[in-house]
């Protein structure tokens, strides 16, 4: 009697267990509703949950750009400005590094770039990337942005107005 009653709850618990789970798919459909809510923290824990759960799903490429994309706006509470940043461009290189011929591929490696140049004053490994990105993908819609800022990395606004005008000159 006891054997079976011990059978009976364990075949109880997987059911409700197997209930309970959801679709890599929902998942990655209620992270992008609990963005448009601002509900950020809980929007990472569903990418997140996605990408622990079905590492191989066809929405893990978005929920890791999704995932660099909330830390670069800082939208992530209890996080530094530059552990924010870092943590964008640890999620941002995974998708060009992971998913080269994705379409956020080039988004993600300009983004890389642009946060070490612009966020961060990493200026060499800016500078890196960036060129890189050229290599990479010469032409992408993002190219010339990506040389604008290789041409005035480093420089304040002043700086890269009198270099402008001295072109035009």
């Amino acid at each position: 009697m006891k054997q079976w009653l011990i059978v009976l709850l364990f075949g109880f618990s997987l059911i409700f267990t197997a209930c309970d789970s959801k679709s890599d798919k929902e998942y990655y459909d209620n992270g992008l509703q609990l963005i448009k809510t601002e509900s950020y923290s809980e929007a990472l824990v569903e990418f997140e949950t996605l990408l622990k759960e079905f590492p191989e799903s066809e929405f893990a490429e978005n929920s890791i750009f999704e995932i660099g994309k909330l830390y670069h706006g800082r939208v992530i509470k209890n996080l530094s400005a530059e552990e924010s940043f870092r943590k964008a461009i640890l999620y941002y290189s995974r998708v060009y590094k992971e998913f080269p011929n994705s379409v956020n591929a080039p988004n993600s490696m300009f983004m890389v770039g642009f946060i070490l140049a612009n966020d961060l004053k990493a200026y060499d490994e800016a500078k890196t990337i960036y060129r890189e990105f050229l290599e990479k993908y010469p032409s992408s819609e993002l190219a010339s942005s990506a040389k604008e800022e290789l041409d005035h990395i480093g420089l304040d606004p002043e700086e890269i107005l009198k270099k402008k005008l001295s072109v035009n000159d």
